[in-house]
């Protein structure tokens, strides 16, 4: 489950979340690249009507991560500010990069370094879970749909390019994505595992 914690008034005007009634019904949907999260937008038709409205300082709303949504635009001066976090049941399956900090935020030692008591640090080796390896094929299908466009010099493909050097573990394919980018006249990237 995902929980998005306003963190101040969210009205029409500055961008609030919409979500398309009833699209949490219909799993994982097909996608494409592009510049939603995780480099991906939707490439069929969206299941659902749009639904948004107001909400103020500490409202909460849950919804299951097949549930389709998007932040409309900010028409106004002020920044739209939440945060999201993930929920699931303790039994559930949970890949093992979930259990680090997101990337590019330090690591656990970083984190944990500054606080006063060891109290709720690494609460989660306590658990009996049950790790699982990360599923990339979501991810790995968005980068084969990359390399296809760059070899037809597609620029939409940059996007993908850039994720693959900065993220990815394979050497091979950060090569063959910053030979794609060179060819595109992007500049070089490091990789954020480095």
């Amino acid at each position: 489950m995902r929980c998005r914690y306003l963190l101040a008034i969210v009205s029409s005007d500055n961008g609030p979340l919409a979500i398309a009634s009833g699209s949490h019904k219909n799993g994982v949907l097909d996608t494409k690249i592009g510049t939603g999260a995780g480099g991906m937008d939707i490439s069929v038709g969206i299941p659902g009507k749009w639904v948004t409205g107001a909400f103020e300082a500490s409202d909460v709303l849950i919804f299951s991560d097949t549930t389709v949504h998007k932040a409309l635009p900010n028409k106004s001066n002020m920044i739209r500010q939440s945060f999201d976090a993930r929920y699931q049941p303790a039994s559930a399956p949970i890949a093992a990069p979930n259990l680090n900090p997101y990337s590019g935020t330090g690591n656990w030692q970083e984190i944990y370094s500054e606080w006063e008591s060891d109290a709720g640090k690494y609460y989660w080796k306590k658990q009996s879970l049950n790790v699982v390896p990360f599923d990339k094929r979501y991810y790995e299908a968005r980068d084969q749909m990359a390399f296809e466009m760059a070899e037809k010099g597609d620029l939409l493909a940059r996007d993908t390019l850039l994720r693959i050097v900065q993220r990815d573990s394979n050497q091979d394919k950060i090569e063959r994505a910053q030979s794609f980018l060179d060819a595109m006249d992007i500049p070089k990237v490091m990789n954020l595992k480095d």
